[in-house]
């Protein structure tokens, strides 16, 4: 079972016990008020963030390409992604321009001596990664981008998402779970068919 689908359980079990706790009460109004309290309080984000979760994960989840792009057998990878130098090269890369945090270059590739800092950087594409981008709704983004070098333009953009559900939810975490997850598959294999103009 999901971690969307237990909290949408949870809602349902706290609404009923909200309405049975409200059956006791002695005049309407203020039953219908117990319930609006009960229920609002912990759960009034649900929809809309469960709404704008869903929204997010069809319309921007996974690979989204945004121009052509050649065939390339270069690419750059900034800090932190330059880790995954040789992620790269097996996913059929030939070169990967590592950029680390101080902004040094090492050239790797699968040729047999590897790497070389003075190698003359030659990729159009640079790839991204960027873990924490915070959405309204308690929805995070968890992102890779292929930036095109010559202008900065973003030529591709692989997202997954994470919604922390209710505000409790999020305060506890990790103890009550969160409102759910979209995942797309695996995301360098994703931008090295893009570079690659392939099917991942």
């Amino acid at each position: 079972m999901s971690d969307t689908e237990q909290l949408f359980i949870v809602a349902g079990v706290w609404t009923a016990g909200a309405v049975a706790l409200a059956y006791v009460v002695p005049k309407w109004p203020a039953k219908i008020a117990t319930v609006v309290l009960l229920v609002a309080v912990p759960f009034w984000e649900l929809p809309y963030g469960y709404f704008n979760f869903l929204r997010l994960c069809e319309k921007e989840g996974g690979l989204r390409v945004f121009e052509k792009i050649a065939p390339q057998q270069t690419v750059c990878a900034n800090y932190p992604i330059e880790k995954s130098a040789a992620r790269l090269l097996e996913l059929g890369i030939v070169g990967v321009e590592a950029k680390d945090q101080y902004g040094e270059t090492r050239y790797i590739s699968r040729e047999p001596e590897g790497a070389s800092a003075g190698k003359k950087e030659s990729a159009q594409y640079c790839i991204n990664q960027s873990f924490v981008t915070n959405l309204p709704w308690r929805i995070q983004r968890n992102e890779h981008t292929l930036v095109r070098i010559s202008d900065q333009h973003l030529a591709a953009r692989y997202s997954d998402f994470v919604w922390f559900g209710t505000w409790w939810q999020q305060d506890f975490l990790p103890v009550l779970g969160r409102g759910g997850e979209c995942r797309h598959g695996d995301a360098l294999l994703a931008i090295a068919s893009a570079l690659a103009q392939r099917s991942p």
